[in-house]
């Protein structure tokens, strides 16, 4: 892994990463908190500018546990001498850690989003979270 511009030159985007005190997803059964700590390491590696080819890799170092098992196994079923791409890892990410139920109950949690008395901010920010969850939709206009 390459050191970032205007950083110490021998510190990786590994290290960059376990400075910002990422915890390591350990557990497989947690939907909520599997869905948290991906969109935490995707807000870090953004910030830190971490080139997107890179993103898997550096993510599976904080893979331990019970979950390294998905890792390793996902990692040797590409080509050698291959990359995997973001949206692959994050495809197959949430195929196994986020539950079919809890897909589902996201999806149905956001087709029933009313309004009601909530703020516009509070509309607003509510309604991106649960369209997530729903694809067809969170992208259209």
């Amino acid at each position: 892994m390459n050191a970032l511009p205007g950083h110490r030159p021998n510190r990786t985007y590994l290290e960059i990463t376990r400075s910002h005190r990422v915890t390591e997803l350990k557990s497989v059964g947690n939907s909520e908190e599997a869905k948290q700590w991906l969109e935490k390491m995707e807000d870090i590696l953004e910030a830190m500018k971490c080139p997107l080819n890179e993103w898997a890799n550096t993510v599976g170092f904080f893979i331990q546990g019970d979950a390294r098992s998905w890792w390793k196994s996902t990692n040797e079923s590409r080509p050698p001498d291959s990359w995997m791409t973001w949206a692959a890892f994050r495809k197959r990410f949430i195929s196994y850690f986020l539950s079919p139920s809890y897909r589902l109950r996201k999806r149905q949690e956001y087709l029933e989003f009313q309004q009601g008395d909530l703020s516009i901010t509070k509309f607003d920010s509510t309604f991106r979270r649960l369209a997530r969850h729903h694809d067809e939709t969170y992208d259209n206009p």
